[in-house]
């Protein structure tokens, strides 16, 4: 595409390219503000560039950004408005098609007013510092209805980096991105209440957290999905560590964390509420918990997620594994979990975990609930199929509390929804449903589902897998 394109400086006349008339604009002077429109475009920087403190840079819908060299970025000191539209986006990128040839965009102190509105960013790399796309440091700008993707971080936040601000990310897209230690996708160190809403993570991959690493700080992750990401430590889909993390309304599917554990999401010190999860598919090869982990946190609340069929091929808890941690399980199903120790949960050195309303699926292979290692587990209003066997001690104990249930939940096929027929509707404490899902097809018919009954429905997700295979 750019082999058919020929530049000329600012203000030039526009030069003939083959039977098209191409027009563009060299940057290569330091300072940069004003106005880039569409019809000078592409703008090709070929020194690192820099808005000013009390200036601005409005870039327009449709304008192409090329950086010629890799120390080549633009750092917003002052205000960088890049705002596309839906169907014109500005795109930030190598001048060196599918090359991780440029240094990135960075918002500094001072560039809190800034704004990257439907902007595609890609193929940067950040060999000295985080953020190998776009890097936040001091301030609090906004991006949203972007797309980050093939870029590279020797640190932290291939895709993104927010460090010591409360900006907010909204209905982004992060894919293919990867960094030399944390944070895939994104990382946050030292977030004031930053905003992680609506955003989708694709196959990024990094040391710890896959697709998002969080350190330190308050952050929320709210109304997004994360699909085929890698860590080869800990945190498939998403990593948190000595933060307060609130993660809603989101899904987990088909992610992985190699050695450490938390195929979907591991939780290390700090306090995290993990509420209307799904958790499907993900997997740790050689670490614990398929599906979440946790060790030394405070505060842990699992509500209304759906963990299903999640795998620890070489350790423990398929399911959940919870490490010297005080946890809360509330209205969550954990079945078809498959792992070395107990396919559903383990709780184990000194760990106190209460369950309540919750659904734990039978296994041929190995016991639903574990507590070992001076731990204890209290368990009411469940039903763990198989019985009162599936639950067992090595070392903790177990207090079974009133409202238990053993019997099949009679799962819809897929699981979690329920038969309309299930011992589990109306079984709860308080008066609701047992488990993260109600009916969702007629008693005896399980491939009958009502999918409009789910809110991350099986067909949903295996689209959204296919797209990243």
């Amino acid at each position: 595409m750019l082999a058919s394109r020929m530049v000329c400086v600012l203000g030039v006349a526009s030069v003939l390219v083959g039977p098209a008339l191409a027009r563009g604009s060299i940057i290569d002077s330091t300072d940069v503000r004003g106005h880039w429109t569409a019809s000078q475009s592409p703008y090709v920087v070929e020194v690192p560039v820099v808005v000013p403190k009390g200036e601005e840079l409005l870039i327009d819908p449709g304008v192409e950004v090329l950086f010629a060299a890799q120390d080549c970025g633009l750092t917003a000191q002052g205000t960088l408005t890049a705002a596309g539209s839906g169907g014109d986006s500005i795109l930030f990128s190598s001048l060196a098609p599918g090359e991780h040839n440029w240094a990135g965009l960075a918002l500094v102190q001072g560039s809190d007013a800034s704004v990257l509105d439907h902007c595609i960013v890609e193929y940067a790399l950040a060999t000295s510092a985080d953020g190998g796309g776009v890097r936040i440091a001091d301030s609090d700008p906004l991006v949203r209805d972007s797309c980050i993707r093939h870029c590279v971080s020797m640190g932290d936040g291939g895709g993104l980096s927010i460090t010591n601000g409360s900006s907010e990310v909204r209905n982004c897209r992060f894919a293919h991105n990867s960094s030399g230690w944390r944070g895939g996708g994104l990382f946050v160190e030292n977030g004031v209440a930053v905003k992680i809403h609506a955003c989708e993570f694709f196959s990024n991959s990094a040391h710890n957290g896959g697709g998002v690493s969080v350190l330190d700080g308050d952050v929320v992750v709210r109304n997004s999905t994360f699909v085929g990401n890698y860590a080869y430590g800990s945190g498939g889909a998403l990593e948190a560590s000595g933060c307060s993390l609130c993660f809603d309304n989101s899904t987990c599917l088909g992610n992985t964390a190699r050695l450490d554990g938390g195929g979907g999401v591991w939780i290390q010190g700090g306090s995290a509420l993990l509420q209307a999860v799904t958790l499907r598919a993900n997997e740790t090869p050689y670490g614990t918990g398929g599906g979440v982990g946790c060790q030394y946190v405070e505060a842990m609340e699992i509500i209304s997620c759906c963990i299903v069929d999640n795998h620890a091929a070489a350790g423990p808890a398929g399911g959940v594994h919870i490490s010297e941690s005080g946890a809360s399980v509330r209205k969550t199903t954990v079945c078809e979990n498959t792992a070395t120790a107990s396919t559903g949960l383990v709780a184990t050195a000194g760990s106190v975990v209460d369950i309540n309303d919750s659904i734990f699926g039978s296994s041929a292979i190995s016991v639903a609930i574990l507590s070992e290692f001076m731990s204890v587990v209290s368990i009411g209003y469940c039903d763990v199929a198989g019985g009162m066997s599936q639950v067992q001690s090595d070392g903790g104990s177990v207090e079974w509390l009133s409202g238990n249930l053993f019997e099949d939940p009679l799962f819809c096929n897929p699981p979690p929804l329920l038969e309309d027929c299930s011992p589990c509707l109306g079984a709860a404490s308080d008066g609701g449903d047992i488990g993260c899902s109600a009916a969702g097809c007629v008693c005896g018919n399980q491939t009958s589902v009502d999918e409009g009954s789910c809110d991350a429905t099986w067909t949903e997700i295996k689209f959204l897998f296919k797209a990243v295979r």
